[in-house]
Order: structure tokens, then sequence, then C-alpha cells
């Protein structure tokens, strides 16, 4: 019986292991870049280009009533990822995305026509 109930919390420690590590990953095309966004936790993530270049980034996500296309209130909400970049990286894609009407969905919008999608595993 004691057998029975260390290997139960042993697997329960080790399931929620794996669900705190879990991260956001969202995927997409701009122009002849591949762009995958990965959030590491609720303040950190990074931007992998072409699978071989990869940035750091510090974010936060912003609530609002205000649709970042035309600038006027809706009665939808509107998350805004607003991200922090080291200066000494060059990006050749604007880098500022939105979510509408609900926060981790499946698509992120951005400026050109950007839309990154998430990736399940």
């Amino acid at each position: 019986m004691k057998n029975v109930l260390i290997n139960a919390l042993l697997f329960i420690l080790l399931s929620g292991c794996s669900i705190l590590k879990s991260e956001k990953i969202y995927q997409g095309s701009y122009k002849e870049h591949n762009i995958e966004l990965s959030f590491l936790n609720s303040k950190k993530g990074r931007i992998i280009i072409n699978e071989n270049d990869t940035i750091p980034f510090a974010y936060k996500i912003e609530k609002n009533r205000i649709n970042p296309k035309t600038n006027k209130i809706n009665d939808v909400e509107f998350y805004v990822y607003r991200f922090t970049i080291n200066a000494e990286y060059e990006l050749d894609f604007p880098i500022g995305f939105y979510e509408i009407g609900q926060k981790g969905g499946d698509l992120l919008q951005g400026n050109d026509g950007i839309i990154l999608v998430r990736k399940r595993n």
C-alpha cells in the first residue's frame, strides 16, 4: 500500500510539472521570413526567425475596447501585446499583435496582415 501511495504522489508531481513548463507557441510568416513567437512565461518569451535567429523579449498584455485597426471603441474586448526588445536587434517586420475577444486564443493578429497561429502539441 505504501508503494502505491508513493507512486501516485510521484505521478501527480511529475504531471503537474509538465503543465507548469508549458509554453505557448505561435507560428506564421511574413514576406520571406518564417516567424515563431514563443511565450515562455507571463513576462518573457522569444522570437525565432527562419529557425536560426533567436531574439528574447519581455511583454505585457493590455486589455481594452479600442479596435487597434480603426481606433474606435467596440463592445468586444481586445488584448494588445506590448513587446520590449533590445535595440541591438534589427527586425525586418513589424512586431505588434492583438487578439479579439479572448486572451491566449488560437490567433495573434498584427500589422501588415501578419497572422500567427497557435501550435498545439
